[in-house]
């Protein structure tokens, strides 16, 4: 067994309060740039972040989910309903390098994106680029809608 990692803790939070500004501004960031980032992608993606009444979706979380433009029973048909999610993972991890949590609810499938203390806006622009680029070949494909 390696211990060496848990010498490397108080060297961790020292970085995390003197460089990052604490707990406290570090989940605020990853907050506030998990919502803009979802804001943006679903701009990307000329569709909506998922939310409640009381925006606690939203504005309380560091992981805000976004609604992919893929419709069930027009882009995509019954028997491909579960395959999907495998196929975005896929291309992501295999062509963009990259990976965007995906999954199917309520008749939707749904992307989520998380703020992260090493995350900029431009991560989200290019998520969002990525699943729209996915979608868009998706949607080009006949072989789903069968």
């Amino acid at each position: 067994m390696d211990y060496s990692p848990y010498l490397c803790i108080p060297a961790a939070l020292k970085f995390r309060t003197e460089v990052c500004g604490g707990e406290k501004k570090i989940m605020e960031y990853c907050s506030t740039i998990a919502y803009h980032g979802a804001q943006k992608v679903a701009k990307i993606l000329r569709t909506e972040v998922l939310d409640n009444d009381e925006g606690t979706l939203t504005r309380q979380s560091c992981m805000v989910n976004v609604r992919l433009p893929l419709k069930f029973g027009e882009d995509i048909g019954e028997e491909h309903k579960g395959m999907v999610v495998a196929y975005i993972s896929e291309e992501l991890v295999f062509a963009y390098r990259g990976f965007i949590a995906t999954v199917f609810h309520n008749g939707n499938w749904w992307a989520r994106v998380c703020g992260q203390i090493y995350l900029e806006i431009e991560d989200f622009e290019y998520g969002g680029r990525c699943l729209l680029e996915i979608c868009d070949k998706i949607k080009r494909d006949p072989s789903w809608r069968i």
